[in-house]
Formats: C-alpha cells, structure tokens, sequence
C-alpha cells in the first residue's frame, strides 16, 4: 500500500494543460465533493462553500478572469473554494442547529461549544478571522489533491486570478463568500505534459529532522 501511494505521488503532477475530451464522471465530481466536505475544519464550523464549476461559457469567463491560463478553459471541472467573507452570529448559531440535530442531542448540551465558538471566533478582528477561514480551505484543498491522485486523474492548485472577477462569475459576493484558492481536475494533456519529467524535491535528509 506504501509503495503504491509513493508512486501516486510521484506520477501526480501540477497539471498546465489538460484534455477537454476527457470528462471527469459524476462518481469522480462526487468524490471530491465529498472529500471536502468531509475534510477538518478547525471547530468542525466548515466556513466554506465550494463551487463546482463545468459549464463551458463560465470556464471561458474564469479563464479570461484567470489570466488566461489554460487550466481554467481545458479543465474537465473547477472547483472554487470560498470562505466567508465576514463571520458572525448567526454562522455560529446555524453550526449549533446544525450540530444539535445531526448528533440528536438538545441545543442546550451543546452551550460550552457555543461559547467557545463566540468567544474564539467573534472575538477576531475582520482580516484575522477571514485569514484564519482562508487556511481552513487548504486543508480541504490538500485533500482534494490526494485524492484526486489516489483515484488516478490528474489536478493542479491554483492560486493566481482575480479573485474579485471570481466572486462577480460566480456569485460568491453575493452569498457573502469570498473566493481564495481553485483546484482544476481532468485528465493531463499528454501533448503538453511534463509528467514524463522528474519530480525535483528536497531529498529527505534535507527535508526531515527526527527528534
């Protein structure tokens, strides 16, 4: 199982341009989807949404907002991950609801995670507290790349758009998200590929201290 995820990793590659004949199936949409939402968020308060993206004209629009990198066009899926661009009560009261009746216990039980949640989270100032929501969207981020390796089709994070332009397509502005980070997923180009190139890493005497 090591060596076969060692050699995952090695093949994945932070894809430039990918083949838009090849579509990603609904079980692999559904996949990643579903690795997000089920990735750690700090609290479990989840101050994400994720934005799906495989309509040809809206990818076109992304792509000219994407500083015409070629991912955004060819990319069988886009996904958009936003954060909240301002937390506040009602994000909390709606994780306590949310909480309550998905464990079945009483809103009441749950008041020591309320007031951690409003002491910890409200008591931010606006940037610190859309900094510490926009990490959170790595971590799903993170694991949306892994798997998209393990279930051998290809990804490439992205960081370089106008986020603004972003919002405005999408509507996250509108919903009172903010977009931070976007992993495209297909299949990798062949013609225009450097997976054939060897990976450059730090060795691991380079990269590791045991303590």
């Amino acid at each position: 199982m090591l060596n076969k995820i060692v050699d995952q990793l090695n093949w994945r590659m932070a894809v430039k341009s990918f083949d838009n004949s090849k579509k990603l199936s609904d079980d692999q949409v559904d996949m990643l989807v579903e690795t997000a939402r089920l990735a750690p968020t700090s609290y479990g308060l989840q101050p994400i949404k994720l934005y799906v993206v495989s309509d040809e004209e809206t990818k076109q629009k992304l792509f000219e907002a994407g500083y015409n990198q070629t991912q955004f066009s060819t990319a069988s899926h886009v996904f958009v991950l936003a954060v909240r661009s301002e937390l506040n009560k009602s994000d909390i009261d709606e994780q306590i609801k949310r909480s309550a009746k998905q464990q079945n216990v009483s809103e009441e039980s749950l008041e020591g995670y309320k007031q951690a949640l409003e002491q910890n989270i409200l008591s931010m100032p606006k940037e610190m507290a859309f900094n510490w929501a926009a990490k959170q969207a790595y971590i799903l981020l993170g694991m949306m790349i892994s798997t998209a390796t393990q279930a051998d089709f290809d990804s490439s994070p992205m960081e370089g758009f106008s986020k603004e332009k972003f919002d405005q397509i999408l509507g996250c502005d509108q919903e009172g998200y903010k977009s931070v980070v976007v992993l495209a997923a297909g299949y990798r180009d062949e013609e225009h590929s450097y997976g054939k190139k060897p990976k450059v890493r730090k060795t691991k005497e380079e990269f590791v201290k045991a303590i």
